[in-house]
């Protein structure tokens, strides 16, 4: 086939030059227009007018961003967490308490996992008393309990002194752990024990904090429980508080 004209190109370090085979040589004009058009960048796509399907788009972005969203629950608003709560506490079980007349007491420092599992209330024309049972999800427990009377008990293993702050210091506290040692059997029991002495109240009664063993025989839970560390039972009972009707209002 013959080629009557050909016009061909380099590029070579930023310079172009254009040749014919069989025809006329470029004009310098020619070059000049050539090499500029193939030096020159192709514009940018943000540099682009917007087409009109982007226009379409990017108003339908705009209406979505400034558009306010709309509640769609009609249950209201969700009720707050089990922290919020007077020593977590629900305003039915403090109600619960309440009822009996008894002086709420409650630790104001609780191990993080923990909740109320039980509240348990009992009182005649002699005697008072409730238990707040608390629980984490490793089956730890520790029990917050009020008496109207017959306090006391034989001494444990072992015994390490507390400051709590509902009693203040006039008084020496302490928190008893390990297996009871009665004085007329030397044999120990088999569980171990872990209470804090009676913090008791004049005109009022006696709080303390018991753990495993107490709620296992006294409560008899559906799962047994384990006891807190020693550390931790002594900032639960040191952090003990007297609750008033102005601190709980109506919950």
């Amino acid at each position: 086939m013959m080629v009557n004209q050909a016009r061909w190109a380099v590029l070579w370090g930023g310079l172009i030059l254009l040749g014919s085979c069989g025809g006329s040589q470029p004009s310098e004009s020619e070059v000049a227009a050539e090499a500029n058009t193939a030096a020159s960048p192709a514009p940018l796509a943000s540099s682009l007018p917007p087409t009109t399907a982007d226009t379409e788009l990017i108003a339908e972005g705009e209406d979505i961003a400034t558009t306010p969203t709309e509640a769609t629950s009609l249950d209201g608003p969700p009720p707050p967490p089990s922290s919020a709560y007077i020593a977590l506490l629900t305003p039915e079980q403090t109600a619960e308490i309440r009822a009996t007349d008894i002086p709420l007491v409650v630790p104001t420092t609780i191990p993080a996992g923990f909740r109320v599992e039980q509240v348990t209330v009992k009182q005649d024309e002699r005697f008072a008393e409730y238990q707040i049972l608390y629980r984490d999800n490793r089956d730890r427990c520790f029990v917050v309990e009020y008496g109207s009377g017959g306090f006391g008990g034989p001494a444990t293993e072992y015994r390490v002194p507390i400051n709590p702050l509902l009693v203040g210091d006039e008084e020496k506290y302490g928190l008893n752990y390990g297996s009871y040692n009665y004085a007329d059997a030397p044999e120990q029991t088999a569980e171990s024990e872990l209470h804090s002495d009676w913090l008791v109240l004049e005109d009022i009664g006696g709080y303390r904090l018991a753990g495993a063993a107490h709620i296992n025989n006294r409560l008899t839970p559906d799962m047994p429980c384990q006891d807190v560390t020693v550390e931790e039972a002594i900032e639960l009972v040191e952090s003990f508080a007297l609750i008033t009707e102005e601190i709980v209002g109506d919950g």
